[in-house]
């Protein structure tokens, strides 16, 4: 709440967002799976963490959020650009 009202309901939401997402792509086959199973795995236990003490401060809770959108994104175009057949690459 330290940016008001808008930070207050835009921070969880993001990280609620970012969570379900990132869960979804877990599972999604992508030539950077293994990197992205370890950042999420990484930021999962950051937002677990985030109910004891606040991260909104943290640079790398930032990071992983940041990688995670960008694997999210790179994944979509992936999946655009070689079909859902993605298993076999």
């Amino acid at each position: 709440m330290s940016g008001g009202w808008l930070s207050g309901i835009s921070y969880p939401a993001l990280v609620s967002l970012t969570v379900i997402l990132g869960f979804k792509h877990v599972f999604t086959p992508k030539p950077w799976q293994r990197t992205y199973l370890a950042i999420f795995a990484a930021f999962l236990g950051t937002v677990g963490e985030s109910f004891v003490i606040d991260t909104d401060h943290w640079r790398h809770f930032w990071m992983m959020l940041g990688a995670m959108w960008g694997m999210i994104a790179a994944a979509q175009i992936y999946k655009i650009r070689y079909g859902q057949d993605a298993s076999s690459a």
